[in-house]
């Protein structure tokens, strides 16, 4: 359960942490296909905003991927990442009953609908990381492709997440609101789901109602996601933390006979 002066952070963890599928190839004993990928590596300032936002501003994190347990358990001994976290689970955990990780979380942290979309913020790197099983809460897209989240210090969705709490007065969802009011309009006009672009601070970023269901002809900000996007801000000097111990194996190596 939550306590009153909590809020919950809704992490994608593949998106913080780069080539999951280069321990998956190894692990599965794919080496040939793992040597091709990028060395496993954690997100220039990932660490930092975890510490920052628990320690001084009392969130609690949270994480989920889409790999199963085997994996996890893997990343997360390379990455020494499982302090920073409540609770982190695979799509094995939840997908039974829930199509997407939001409601599972809001659920078991004891929040109802309305007290997620003051409380909670979700972070992903993709349109299928948002949260559509809950309308109205609020979404930050990292990035369209991960590599690109690695070229940006992750202090930029600390800032964000300041910035719609000090708008909304502590309330997610009422401070992206009054920032999608005030920002200008961009993109084709008469648009079913028109995009605005915030300028007025650092970083810049784009801002859209995106329904949650396809259905949707038009976007009402009752039934959709208020989702940002697009961030910008000056490219990171910080380098990813690069990870060297040895991927374990979970098989054997077969031994070949010539």
């Amino acid at each position: 359960m939550l306590e009153k002066d909590q809020r919950l952070a809704v992490w994608r963890l593949d998106g913080n942490v780069r080539s999951i599928h280069k321990i998956r190839l190894t692990m599965y004993c794919n080496e040939e296909a793992a040597q091709e990928m990028p060395d496993v590596a954690i997100r220039p300032g990932f660490i930092e905003v975890l510490q920052e936002l628990s320690q001084k501003h009392n969130f609690v994190h949270v994480a989920h991927t889409d790999h199963n347990p085997d994996i996890l358990e893997e990343t997360l001994r390379l990455t020494k990442l499982s302090p920073y976290f409540d609770r982190i689970i695979t799509v094995h955990t939840h997908y039974n009953k829930y199509a997407w990780p939001h409601k599972y979380f809001a659920e078991e942290y004891g929040l109802s609908d309305e007290e997620a979309r003051e409380k909670m913020i979700g972070l992903g790197v993709a349109h299928y990381d948002q949260p559509y099983d809950i309308p109205g809460v609020v979404f930050i897209e990292q990035s369209e492709r991960v590599e690109d989240v690695f070229r940006v210090d992750t202090s930029l969705t600390k800032d964000l997440i300041y910035l719609l709490l000090e708008k909304g007065e502590g309330h997610f969802k009422k401070g992206f609101e009054a920032l999608y009011k005030d920002a200008p309009e961009v993109g084709p006009k008469n648009h079913p789901f028109p995009i605005r672009h915030s300028r007025e601070s650092r970083p810049t970023f784009f801002m859209q109602y995106l329904p949650v269901s396809r259905n949707d002809e038009k976007a009402i900000p009752e039934t959709s996601t208020p989702k940002i996007f697009w961030v910008k801000g000056d490219p990171t000097d910080r380098k990813p933390t690069i990870i060297t111990e040895p991927i374990r194996e979970l098989f054997p190596q077969i031994p070949t006979h010539s």
